[in-house]
C-alpha cells in the first residue's frame, strides 16, 4: 500500500469546507478511506494538530487556503453514532484540549494511557477470553517497550496461599514499541515463551492476585495463546477526564480509531478507574 495515502487523514469538518468550494473526492470509497483513523498512532496525530505530518503536507497540496481548526479536529475523533455522549461534556473536552493559552496533547511515552486487549485463550482445553493489560514504558536510555501490567480471567481463582513468584531479570526480551501496529501479536511470542515470559512483566504484576494466578497457569502449561480478539486503549492523561478509543471499521467517513467513551474524573476517579481496569470490573 502507498504509505503516503496510508497516513493521510483529513476530517469531516474539512470536507463540509471543500464541498462549500465545489471541491469533492472521486466517490464515498475513496473518501471513507481518507478518513478512516486506521492506526492508533494517527489518533495521536489527529488528536495533537501535529503540523511536521503527511497529512498536513497533503491538505496544503491539494487545498491551499483550507484552515484546519483543531476544535473540530478533536471533535470529529468522537464516535458520531453513539448517542449517549453528554453533548456538553464533548464540547467542554474540545474546549479544553485546544485552548489557546494552554493546549493539552497527548504523549505517546507517558504511562497514563492503557491498552486493553480481549484475548481468546485455551484454558484446559477449553476456549475463553482474558484481559490483559499494557503499558508503555520508557527506559533510562530513551527507548521504550510495551510491559504486561496485568491479566484477568474469571475461571482462573487465586490460590489461598499462593507461592511467591519473583519478577524475572531483565533481559533483551521485550514487546516491540510499535506492537499497536500490529494489534499486539507478538503476545503470541510472549506467552509462548515458558522460560522467558516473566521478562514481558511489569514489576506491579506481580501484586494483583489474579494476574499471579494467570501466570502460574501458564507456566503449568494450562493456558495456550489464540489470538488478539479485541483491543481497547483507554486515556487518563487529560486533567480532568478519562476517554476510551476503539475501533470502528465500517464504510463511513467516521470510522476507524474513535472515542467510545468520555467522563469527568478528578485524581482520585483515576485512581480507582486503574485498580477497576487492573481487576476487570469496567
Amino acid at each position: 500500500m502507498n504509505r503516503y495515502l496510508f497516513l493521510v487523514t483529513v476530517f469531516f469538518s474539512i470536507v463540509k469546507s471543500l464541498w462549500g468550494q465545489g471541491i469533492t473526492l472521486n466517490n464515498n470509497r475513496e473518501r471513507n478511506f481518507v478518513f478512516e483513523v486506521k492506526q492508533i498512532d494517527e489518533f495521536f496525530e489527529r488528536f495533537n494538530n501535529e503540523k511536521n505530518t503527511l497529512f498536513y503536507r497533503y491538505v496544503a497540496t491539494k487545498f491551499p487556503g483550507i484552515t484546519i481548526d483543531r476544535i473540530s479536529l478533536v471533535n470529529n475523533l468522537f464516535n458520531k453514532e453513539n448517542k449517549h455522549f453528554d453533548s456538553a461534556d464533548v464540547k467542554d473536552f474540545a474546549s479544553f484540549v485546544a485552548d489557546s493559552i494552554h493546549p493539552v496533547f497527548l504523549d505517546f511515552a507517558s504511562n497514563e494511557w492503557y491498552a486493553a486487549t480481549v484475548c481468546k485463550f485455551k484454558y484446559l482445553g477449553k476456549n475463553t477470553d482474558i484481559t490483559i493489560i499494557l503499558k508503555i514504558q520508557q527506559e533510562r536510555n530513551g527507548g521504550m517497550k510495551w510491559m504486561i501490567l496485568s491479566a484477568f480471567c474469571p475461571l482462573i481463582v487465586p490460590e489461598s496461599k499462593p507461592a511467591h513468584l519473583h519478577p524475572a531479570r531483565r533481559t533483551s526480551k521485550f514487546l516491540n514499541p510499535m506492537s499497536q501496529a500490529t494489534d499486539f501479536m507478538n503476545l503470541a511470542e510472549a506467552f509462548e515463551d515458558e522460560a522467558g515470559v516473566r521478562d514481558y512483566l511489569d514489576s506491579s504484576f506481580y501484586q494483583k492476585p489474579r494476574s499471579v494466578a494467570f501466570l502460574k497457569a501458564l507456566l503449568r502449561k494450562q493456558l495456550e495463546f489464540s489470538f488478539v480478539k479485541r483491543i481497547n486503549y483507554y486515556f487518563l492523561q487529560v486533567d480532568g477526564w478519562i476517554f476510551r478509543v476503539s475501533y470502528y471499521q465500517r464504510q463511513s467517513s467516521n470510522s476507524g480509531w474513535l472515542i467510545s467513551l468520555l467522563f469527568r474524573a478528578s485524581p482520585e476517579d483515576k485512581e480507582k478507574f486503574k485498580n477497576r481496569l487492573w481487576r476487570k470490573t469496567l
